[in-house]
């Protein structure tokens, strides 16, 4: 229905608004990853790294995406407490306690 609708909006404008709001998102995003910093948190591991295999990528228990070396000792499945220790707008990094 919406289509067929008069008073369309520009692309300009479309494009313009989904900027903004994907720049409220990131901040908004960056702002909840910071609060995770020092704060010890159990994940689940996933398997690899999609970016290095010297990494292992995990989950924590609201679906945060966590990175930790991996050590040859931590398999998919585990679940492991890590210390996050840098935190990016989309992604943590971890250490193991």
């Amino acid at each position: 229905k919406a289509e067929i609708m008069p008073n369309h909006l520009s692309e300009e404008v479309k494009s313009s608004r989904l900027r903004r709001l994907i720049e409220l998102q990131s901040t908004v995003s960056n702002s909840m990853s910071q609060n995770y910093l020092d704060t010890i948190q159990e994940i689940l591991i996933e398997g690899n790294s999609e970016k290095s295999d010297e990494y292992l990528q995990g989950r924590t228990d609201s679906n945060k995406v966590v990175l930790v070396k991996a050590d040859g000792i931590i398999s998919p499945g585990d679940f492991i407490k890590v210390k996050i220790v840098e935190a990016k707008t989309w992604t943590l990094y971890g250490e193991r306690v």
